[in-house]
């Protein structure tokens, strides 16, 4: 059994120094990862130099005094945890680091105390902002909680407090600052755009712009982010029925914000288009997960519509590789397919493939199986999802119009290319704003950012009275105290939400108790607004914000025949309530739907 959990032997903290790190490196030894212990670049889990340099620069790698401790510490907590990425926690390990060599002139970890802390406080402070350190001094608390816990400091070194306290924020803040350029919510002109770009047939829109078009109708499908989407398996596609037998339609997804796997359910209103957006990449990404199928299945060839009809065994010339590899013979690319072959190398890079007879089909495809894509079957080891049941993987060069298709090759799209493709675009040709002609004032392509979509829906659901923990969990995030950085509700739609209540008089809710039928004798007036409970012994009146009562006894199938008067008013109330629906009145939905419902039952009697 694996042990995961590092208890220090004894007091000595240079002991327990070594024995930790040795801990770590045997943890480190037991998975398989694309780099080695000695690297000081490592895949998605951090770049272990000196604070503010680059990787690329000599002399810039951590003290040899720390390095050691800063990767075993990274490894534990990886261990510990569903976090994938620890970019707060290096940039702790790079402050202490300095502070230690700046304080102590040694960068050994065991000589941390208070004053190593507050030095490397102050290092943050030069270097993020006030809201990014307050986040980083949290990390820091919680790693100085670890060295004393795991023995690796002196004994007189109780633990560290940070002194910093977060300022309250402002829930509401003016509309220009909501939708202004800056804003949270701007730009909602290329959000539009593209839904207009999604709408067009498949043949009017190139593979990459069908791709990047459904990646972002996802996102507005439900609060996610790109590296959410991208991870999405093939068989996302979920439908489940209710209690009441209706169906719901919804996505699997793994969070990035640490809730973990589940179903995002979408709206049923944007159902058709995550419908045809999960269709349009399952085609795309078709060709590329049967390719990755065949690495798994190890199967000797994969023949491609191309593929010459010739016997594994037997030598092929030039054209016939091109072929077997999925290239079109008769397609003038630039100097012909002579000049294209000559140009092309296989993963192995050593064979010329311009030299005839120089591959079998059988040796062709077997150089391609020695190199699969990186950590292969896996496209996201952590959340179990292969290349062959990625939704978004693409093959080589497919979403370059300028290049052939490599069809034998998988290609793993990033977010940072994808996010290229609707925002500034330095290199590589126009975005798909530019290329659809959609322009600002000033003529410059629109843009658009991922995360706009997130807060836009975030925004959305506040306003459609959705409640905190609900959203929290559509959005993927397991604090609900997050919530609160994605609610863009301006200062206005306040303020006309606080008009509205003064004017329709509901400070207070106005009980009445009628004496015959009850509604004759009563001052209600339906067209002031829509929130009232009505039945034949009364009303009472409510804010349109609070939820309709769940026991609401003109719903109960023993409640007595309703009057003509109640149903005249019932319908008044319906009618009330679907213009203030209409108007965008916070709340006004959910109390038409009871109004509806409540309708339903008085017909029926």
């Amino acid at each position: 059994m694996t042990v995961l959990i590092f208890n220090p032997p004894n007091d000595e903290q240079d002991n327990n120094l070594e024995q930790f790190i040795s801990f770590c490196k045997q943890q480190f030894n037991h998975q398989k990862r694309m780099h080695t212990w000695d690297d000081n670049i490592w895949y998605k889990l951090g770049t272990f130099t000196k604070l503010k340099t680059k990787h690329w620069e000599d002399g810039n790698a951590m003290n040899l005094e720390f390095v050691d401790f800063a990767k075993s510490y990274i490894i534990y907590q990886r261990g510990l945890t569903r976090k994938k990425k620890f970019q707060r926690e290096m940039v702790v390990l790079k402050c202490i680091e300095e502070s230690l060599i700046k304080l102590k002139g040694s960068a050994c970890i065991t000589n941390c105390d208070t004053m190593v802390f507050d030095l490397a406080l102050n290092i943050m402070k030069k270097s993020f902002s006030e809201y990014s350190v307050y986040k980083l001094s949290k990390v820091l608390e919680r790693f100085s909680i670890f060295l004393v816990e795991k023995k690796l400091v002196r004994k007189f070194f109780i633990g560290w407090v940070s002194p910093l306290k977060l300022k309250q924020v402002e829930s509401y803040k003016p509309l220009s600052e909501v939708i202004g350029e800056n804003g949270k919510l701007s730009n909602l002109s290329a959000i539009e755009a593209l839904a207009s770009i999604f709408a067009k047939e498949d043949s009017k829109l190139s593979e990459k712009d069908q791709y990047v078009s459904s990646v972002f109708a996802l996102l507005m499908c439900a609060p996610s982010r790109i590296s959410e989407i991208l991870a999405l398996p093939a068989d996302c596609e979920i439908v489940e029925q209710d209690k009441d037998g209706a169906e719901h339609y919804g996505l699997r997804f793994y969070s990035a914000k640490g809730y973990g796997a589940d179903i995002k359910w979408i709206p049923s209103i944007m159902v058709p288009v995550a419908q045809k957006a999960v269709a349009r990449l399952r085609r795309l990404s078709a060709n590329a997960r049967a390719i990755a199928l065949w690495h798994e299945n190890k199967s000797s060839v994969f023949r491609l519509p191309t593929c010459p009809d010739v016997d594994e065994e037997q030598p092929l010339t030039s054209a016939q590789v091109y072929k077997a590899l999925g290239y079109d013979v008769n397609l003038k690319w630039k100097h012909g397919y002579k000049a294209k072959i000559e140009s092309l190398l296989l993963n192995d890079k050593k064979t010329f493939l311009g030299k005839k007879y120089s591959y079998t089909l059988k040796t062709l495809f077997q150089t391609i199986h020695n190199s699969p894509p990186p950590d292969f079957p896996y496209y996201d080891r952590e959340k179990g999802i292969k290349y062959s049941n990625a939704l978004c993987i693409v093959n080589g060069y497919q979403l370059n119009e300028d290049a052939q298709t490599n069809l034998w090759q998988i290609h793993k799209y990033s977010a940072n290319s994808l996010m290229l493709e609707i925002g500034h675009k330095k290199i590589g040709g126009p975005n798909i704003f530019e290329r659809h002609g959609f322009f600002d004032r000033d003529g410059k392509p629109l843009i658009v950012y991922s995360h706009q979509a997130r807060h836009l829906l975030n925004t959305f659901a506040y306003l459609g009275g959705m409640n905190d923990f609900d959203i929290a969990r559509w959005s993927g995030r397991n604090r609900i105290t997050s919530n609160r950085d994605y609610n863009h509700v301006s200062e206005e739609h306040m303020k006309c939400y606080a008009i509205d209540i003064s004017e329709q008089k509901q400070s207070s809710i106005e009980p009445f108790l009628g004496t015959d039928s009850g509604i004759s004798d009563s001052n209600l007036d339906p067209d002031v607004h829509g929130a009232v409970l009505a039945t034949e012994q009364g009303y009472c009146q409510h804010h349109y914000s609070i939820k309709p009562c769940s026991k609401f006894s003109g719903l109960d199938d023993t409640t007595g025949s309703g009057s003509a008067e109640l149903t005249d008013l019932v319908d008044k109330l319906v009618y009330r309530t679907e213009q203030d629906k209409n108007d965008g009145v916070y709340g006004a939905e959910q109390w038409l739907e009871l109004h509806l419902k409540y309708k339903e039952k008085l017909n029926k009697k």
